[in-house]
């Protein structure tokens, strides 16, 4: 968000409205039936326009009423401080929504408006809001418009925003956001169905009912691995696909993890047999954890993912990062606890 005046008198008193926190919307239409033009943008071909500058770094209106360029930012009693009467990223949909209601145009500059909205929901609010805000962008047509290049960096940008939520602040979370936003619009890239593409709390309360893995070129997909820096059972490279009645949720090697309500068109190796307690039974809990392991000077975060079932097994799972020095030897591992939970009679 700026303070600088860019897109017209109108325009720009819209701007300044939706930059405060509880926005009035009413004053936005009074202001578009005086003529404001919604598909206002800046001179040029970057694409830049009034829906993407207000999404950027929409986030901190948690902190300050007003845009200001104080050094009190986020202060405890700061007097800018609002009252927010509903979350941030509730607001931001509503703000997509409304604009893409009043004639928003996503296909504007060759696609380069849902393109700019796109890649400023990256920084527009820290949950899963940012995930239905990008699908309605691209239900209206961002999807068809955007340029292959164009939507490369914007995977690299949310890739590298991931990377940094997991391994340098370890909030896996947060990364788990990011992920699914990443694969979204890796769908798109890839010309696949993108709709389906959601968070891995979609799985919670979802009975599985068997459990895939990416078929190796050669060799099983599980194995032992036996190195004198990393020992591990139950090893694999491959990605895993917990499949339920209407969807599957989606773990990769790297811990990575989403859903989605398809599966992939590739070749797939059931590998239901090693997890007993898991299959045929509904999860109930996912948590996040993590390990510190030191080698030398340089500490290395390994991500844990659980999965609790609602009958007390559960699955944990791991990677080797740190344990090795040559990527070919980086691997996932799992372990299965199958306890019964007491229940009250």
């Amino acid at each position: 968000m700026s303070d600088k005046t860019q897109f017209g008198p109108l325009e720009d008193q819209i701007v300044k409205i939706f930059e405060k926190a509880n926005p009035d919307f009413q004053a936005v239409k009074n202001l578009l039936e005086l003529g404001a033009d919604i598909n206002a943008s800046i001179d040029g071909d970057s694409g830049e326009n009034m829906l993407s500058e207000i999404l950027q770094g929409y986030w901190w209106v948690e902190y300050c009423q007003v845009y200001c360029n104080c050094e009190r930012k986020g202060c405890d009693g700061c007097e800018y401080q609002p009252i927010l009467e509903k979350p941030v990223g509730i607001t931001v949909v509503e703000i997509v929504r409304f604009f893409i209601a009043h004639g928003f145009d996503v296909m504007r500059k060759e696609g380069r408006f849902g393109a700019e909205c796109l890649r400023a929901l990256l920084f527009s609010a820290f949950d899963a809001n940012i995930l239905i805000a990008a699908k309605i962008l691209l239900d209206s047509g961002a999807s068809n418009a955007v340029k292959a290049n164009v939507l490369s960096d914007i995977l690299n940008r949310i890739s590298t925003e991931c990377s940094y939520q997991g391994t340098v602040r370890n909030d896996y979370e947060a990364a788990s956001l990011y992920e699914a936003y990443f694969q979204t619009l890796l769908a798109i890239e890839e010309h696949r169905a993108y709709q389906g593409v959601d968070l891995y709390t979609a799985a919670l309360g979802k009975s599985v009912k068997r459990v895939l893995a990416t078929t190796p070129e050669e060799g099983s997909v599980f194995f032992k691995l036996n190195l004198p820096t990393s020992k591990h059972k139950n090893s694999f490279k491959q990605t895993l696909y917990f499949e339920y009645e209407d969807g599957v949720l989606i773990l990769t090697p790297y811990a990575e993890i989403w859903t989605d309500t398809i599966l992939p068109n590739i070749s797939l190796t059931d590998v239901s047999n090693l997890f007993p307690g898991i299959v045929g039974d509904t999860i109930r809990q996912i948590d996040f954890s993590h390990r510190e392991i030191q080698k030398r000077k340089t500490i290395y975060g390994q991500p844990i993912v659980i999965l609790k079932m609602n009958k007390g097994a559960k699955v944990v799972f791991s990677i080797n990062f740190g344990e090795v020095a040559e990527a070919k030897n980086r691997v996932a591992y799992y372990s299965l606890q199958n306890n019964q939970r007491k229940t009250s009679s």
